[in-house]
């Protein structure tokens, strides 16, 4: 199987990646792109977001130009896309 040049962030929410305590910032995502030549994807589903302040955020507001979000997957679906990565990269609050 061929692996892209991809890390896949494993994340449930996009919360997590908003820039507070349990995440790396933005531009994070960006410099580790272009500094290694790979990109990001993750599958969450839709929801909404806020920043520190309350304020409403958009999928791109949060995901750097580098971070594809493939959306929601099935089992099957997660178990392929994670594959084709040549990294897994965890974010966010390790219980649920």
């Amino acid at each position: 199987m061929e692996r892209y040049d991809r890390a896949y962030i494993m994340t449930k929410r996009l919360q997590y990646l908003i820039e507070n305590d349990n995440a790396w910032p933005r531009d994070f995502y960006v410099a580790a792109s272009e500094e290694l030549d790979i990109d990001f994807v993750l599958g969450t589903e839709d929801e909404t977001v806020f920043d520190k302040e309350g304020h409403e955020l958009t999928e791109d507001d949060v995901l750097a130009d580098y971070v594809e979000n493939l959306g929601k997957l099935a089992l099957p679906e997660f178990l392929d896309e994670l594959s084709k990565s040549q990294v897994l990269v965890g974010v966010g609050l390790p219980f649920t």
